[in-house]
């Protein structure tokens, strides 16, 4: 696909003002509408098929129908010899992907939840759409953060109907997706439902949560058909601030097997909902007009995805003679374990520090030899600080050697003196 320069001219129009992403479906370029004067964000779509172009119009009419405070608009679609176009709102600023590198820490934990439940009931409305639109490539670079801590959820796909259709020389080559974030059956190819956009969200949160990107799904597969543990940790292990029921949630939604997943986007929101402690009316209506049910604690429990015990969490296994998943009786040995290493770690960097300190504070009072005890005093605390400092950031072995060099320097002086 050829990329389009800037003050490239498409349909007489729209004036490219640069790119601004790209994949396997197409790119995004940032354009000016010469008829109205403002800034538009311009989707190319380079589509081959028999029925492509009544599908394209089909769809692309039902996604200018849609209305949602988390969704920019669509608001033209054409077909030009450079490809199949939409015209949707340009929303300027950072992504959540610049804005978490420029941090380098997770962002706080409330804001994310608060950003999450705005995402879901986004989803909740493109899924309730007929035929439900999917959105294929949820990601920290695909949510902008708006005005008063509103979150815009940028570049969602076309509708189902359309995934199915001829683009290219391969099937369904038109949704692209990033394969961090992306569930096994998207990367294998096979078919992609309202379930794959929960592993995608899923994936996109841990991330904002721990900083740390989740296992890819490749290679938890790998590890599966190996028998060994999934080596997607926890992210409560990652980032002590989240929650085990916030954790599991996210377990529970990345689930290899999409059947393990939450049913829906309504019944994750409603349990994170309670796995957060977010009280809200029983029933309330977005500004886009659709109904979204919130859960109080009172609420009933149809419909909702649960937070299983940890002892009841099977790992995953792939059977050699099954494409599906088959679930193993035993649960991750590791994890109980985690609370011990984290203790045993920090009493070794105490009794690190307080080792280092010690022993500087001892040599440098030794060396020296002052003649107050004022001054013995002073030494010591200088030395000590400098051991509780420096000396015990390196390796236990450096330590050791430390001592031991003095050792010998101590009793080489001894010698000499006597």
């Amino acid at each position: 696909m050829a990329i389009l320069n800037p003050d490239v001219l498409v349909l007489n129009r729209y004036s490219v003002v640069k790119l601004i992403g790209q994949g396997g479906m197409g790119a995004v370029y940032e354009a000016i509408d010469q008829h109205l004067g403002h800034r538009v964000a311009l989707k190319q779509i380079v589509a081959q098929g028999r029925h492509i172009d009544k599908a394209f119009e089909r769809e692309a009419k039902l996604l200018a129908s849609l209305r949602h405070p988390a969704l920019p608009r669509v608001t033209d679609y054409f077909v030009d010899p450079l490809g199949h176009f939409l015209v949707m709102d340009f929303i300027a600023g950072e992504d959540l992907l610049q804005l978490l590198a420029n941090r380098r820490t997770p962002f706080p934990i409330a804001q994310v939840l608060l950003w999450a439940d705005q995402v879901l009931d986004a989803l909740v409305y493109l899924h309730a759409q007929q035929p439900p639109v999917i959105h294929r490539d949820i990601k920290p670079q695909n949510i902008k953060l708006a005005a008063t801590d509103k979150i815009m959820l940028l570049d969602f796909g076309l509708a189902k109907t359309l995934d199915k259709l001829q683009v290219g020389s391969a099937r369904s080559t038109m949704i692209g997706y990033t394969f961090d974030y992306a569930p096994l059956e998207q990367i294998q190819g096979t078919n992609t439902n309202e379930q794959t956009d929960l592993y995608l969200f899923a994936a996109t949160f841990y991330h904002l949560l721990t900083n740390t990107l989740p296992t890819d799904a490749l290679t938890r597969a790998a590890a599966l058909i190996r028998q060994q543990p999934d080596p997607l940790q926890a992210a409560h292990l990652v980032n002590p601030q989240i929650s085990f029921a916030v954790s599991t949630l996210l377990l529970q939604s990345m689930a290899l097997n999409p059947n393990e997943r939450p049913s829906s986007a309504m019944a994750l929101r409603t349990a994170l909902q309670r796995a957060t402690n977010v009280h809200q009316p029983d029933l309330i209506v977005s500004s886009a007009g659709m109904p979204t049910l919130h859960m109080s604690s009172s609420a009933s429990t149809a419909s909702q995805a649960t937070v299983p015990n940890p002892a009841s969490m099977p790992s995953r296994n792939l059977g050699s003679n099954s494409n599906t998943l088959a679930p193993v009786s035993k649960p991750n040995p590791y994890v109980r374990y985690e609370p011990i290493k984290k203790t045993a770690r920090a009493a070794n960097k105490v009794i690190k520090i307080t080792f280092s300190a010690l022993l500087t504070g001892t040599f440098l009072t030794t060396m020296i030899e002052p003649t107050t005890p004022n001054l013995v005093l002073l030494i010591f605390v200088i030395g000590s600080v400098l051991g509780g400092v420096f000396l015990a950031r390196r390796p236990w072995k450096d330590i050791i050697l430390f001592a031991g060099a003095w050792f010998i320097l101590l009793v080489f002086i001894n010698l000499l003196s006597s």
